[in-house]
């Protein structure tokens, strides 16, 4: 009688695993390699000590504008849609932070992660002789980072905006809101085994596979974006696992007293979205009108942070507000960059 020798066929599956890891491990160094080839960074790596930092500054004047990408992987890329229009009125810088992009990880910090990446950013201007004062844009969780950065160095800082970026108590604000369970699980899954696949190369396979570019963003850019994604996937983990101590050393900082500030909220097409794509986010259509209130008081709430302060309440539009209308973002940082420039004449 013919019997199945189970150890026989754990033996084969095992070392095919090994052999597959093997390979996309070797693949994964070479693809690395190519991608600096094909994909070079477009400014400056700054030594900052032990590692390089990516630093994009364009045009001349003061005060320098300095923008901070959001929770994504896109780094200094977020930016291409306004960073030439602001640099045509003066300098104007993106950078990535460590890990990211054409940014080398930080090994370990003392410090909260917040704090940590506020040093990096001060640290990585100075040395390359970016003075201030500097008014910083953030975009979504860009927002708590260039507020903790405010906070350490304030002096530096002569304005702000903020283009839909996180509140520092959105947890609170927005707990009845949540994504289905399924949804959670799998981004406690994906951030757990993110360093393996990372390793393995699955992280490129997954970016590559999926089109994720973003109205308006070019199609290099995407490539390039996804060229860099298995760095910039660990440093996002690590920024996922002090998600909710950055938004505390934030929301520790609220008073901007006078520099100017211009918030730019958005709030998405609620209205028009199916009762399935409503539902995939763990939302019911009764819910919105008081959704919607949340998101209107975010917003205001920031813009009392500042005695100094504009806002702009977008409907219907899309959470990467720099790209959809990136004349909006654009107009904002110019008006910040005039009241800075009129306060010192």
């Amino acid at each position: 009688m013919f019997k199945i020798n189970n150890k026989f066929y754990f033996r084969h599956i095992i070392g095919l695993i090994v052999i597959c890891s093997t390979i996309g491990v070797i693949h994964e160094i070479f693809a690395r390699n190519q991608a600096l080839i094909d994909f070079p960074p477009t400014g400056q790596l700054i030594d900052i000590g032990e590692r390089y930092m990516h630093l994009d500054c364009r045009g001349s004047g003061s005060p320098i504008v300095v923008f901070e990408s959001g929770f994504d992987t896109s780094g200094s890329l977020s930016w291409s849609m306004v960073h030439d229009k602001i640099a045509k009125t003066t300098r104007a810088c993106t950078y990535d932070r460590a890990g990211m992009m054409w940014s080398d990880p930080r090994v370990t910090t003392k410090d909260s992660l917040a704090k940590a990446i506020a040093e990096d950013l001060n640290k990585t201007l100075s040395i390359a002789g970016e003075e201030p004062p500097y008014i910083l844009v953030g975009h979504s969780f860009g927002g708590p980072y260039i507020t903790t950065f405010t906070k350490y160095f304030s002096t530096s800082v002569a304005g702000l905006v903020f283009v839909d970026t996180s509140h520092p108590d959105q947890i609170e604000i927005f707990k009845e809101y949540q994504e289905p369970l399924f949804s959670r699980f799998s981004y406690v899954v994906m951030d757990f085994f993110e360093p393996l696949w990372s390793f393995v190369g699955l992280t490129r396979i997954f970016a590559q596979s999926n089109d994720d570019r973003l109205v308006n963003q070019s199609i290099k850019d995407e490539q390039t974006i996804d060229a860099y994604s298995p760095s910039s996937g660990l440093a996002l983990t690590q920024e996922s696992q002090s998600y909710s101590q950055s938004l505390n050393e934030a929301g520790s900082y609220r008073d901007f007293g006078n520099k100017p500030l211009f918030v730019i909220g958005a709030i998405s097409d609620y209205q028009h979205m199916s009762d399935d794509e409503l539902s995939a986010a763990g939302l019911t259509r009764q819910q919105l009108p008081i959704l919607i209130k949340k998101d209107l008081f975010t917003h205001k709430d920031q813009a009392s942070w500042s005695t100094n302060s504009e806002l702009t309440v977008i409907y219907n539009a899309d959470h990467y507000v720099q790209f959809e209308r990136p004349e909006i973002v654009v107009n904002a940082v110019i008006s910040v960059i005039q009241k800075v420039r009129l306060n010192r004449n």
